[in-house]
């Protein structure tokens, strides 16, 4: 399958678990009075999972395995450690602008997780000669 394709099946999946993500954390604070931390982790490791089972599944076309779970778990650590860091980059380069520094550092942070989740599935985590290990 051709890259493109693989791109935005990958854009469709992720878009489902941000919503996943998202809306758990809104449902388990505003309406079971969760801690909002703990909202948003459960929330978080229901998009990671749901993100694993959809992009092996349906973008790739793939088996899964816990090698691939594993290595996609060190994927979206790695995009997370990223993110953080090209959001504080991005605050502290960028002057305060009616509050546009926050969304442009969201929306680059945004961008390197994206492109770094990608790369990172589609070459290392669903690989095609990935069952070596498994």
């Amino acid at each position: 399958m051709k890259i493109e394709a693989h791109y935005l099946k990958f854009l469709f999946g992720g878009g489902i678990s941000v919503s996943l993500d998202w809306s758990l954390f809104i449902f388990l604070s505003t309406q079971l009075n969760f801690n909002f931390i703990i909202s948003k982790a459960v929330g978080y490791v229901a998009g990671t999972l749901f993100a694993f089972i959809f992009n092996g599944l349906i973008t790739f076309r793939t088996h899964l395995s816990i090698f691939k779970f594993k290595r996609h778990l060190a994927v979206y650590f790695f995009s997370l450690l990223l993110n953080i860091t090209v959001f504080n980059l991005t605050m502290k380069l960028l002057p305060s602008l009616f509050g546009l520094n926050k969304l442009i550092a969201l929306l680059a942070a945004t961008g390197i997780s994206i492109s770094t989740n990608f790369i990172g599935m589609r070459f290392w985590v669903f690989q095609r000669n990935a069952s070596v290990h498994e």
